[in-house]
């Protein structure tokens, strides 16, 4: 799973940037809003701008062109040859406003994340097929999946 994880990040145009097949960990780095496009991301803003000014006021808000953040995608495989689980953590850096003092959260956006997370898992997917695997959900008669 880690090999197919891999080659679906560079896919997607996100580069790695750490990788322990001992520990399952893959890191990688890209500057946003990859792995989305930009219709994407404004489709994003439309919804979550709304939501951030409402909780934090006017001075949070997703900018139209996210390119001075970088995307963190951090995946950790478990498990066996044979059923493997995955976890994906994301996490939003500004390295211009860290420099003058201000961390903003790095949580990336719900819906971002979202999205971001289903054409990695269709690329998984993909992969699998060509391969004549499948991705296997969890069933209470499944006791071997997590």
């Amino acid at each position: 799973m880690q090999e197919i994880l891999k080659k679906v990040f560079l896919d997607l145009g996100m580069p790695l940037d750490s990788y322990s097949p001992a520990s399952g960990k893959i890191e990688t780095v890209s500057v946003a809003p990859t792995p989305l496009t930009k219709d994407e991301w404004q489709e994003i803003r439309k919804v979550e701008n709304p939501k951030m000014q409402e909780l934090a006021g006017s001075l949070f808000y997703l900018p139209e062109d996210p390119d001075k953040y970088f995307l963190i995608i951090r995946a950790t495989v478990v498990g066996t040859d044979r059923v493997s689980v995955v976890k994906l953590d994301y996490e939003l850096r500004n390295p211009e406003y860290a420099a003058q003092g201000i961390f903003a959260t790095r949580r990336a956006p719900p819906m971002a994340v979202q999205l971001g997370s289903m054409k990695i898992w269709a690329g998984v997917n993909d992969e699998l097929k060509a391969l004549g695997e499948a991705v296997r959900k969890r069933t209470e008669k499944d006791p071997e999946l997590i």
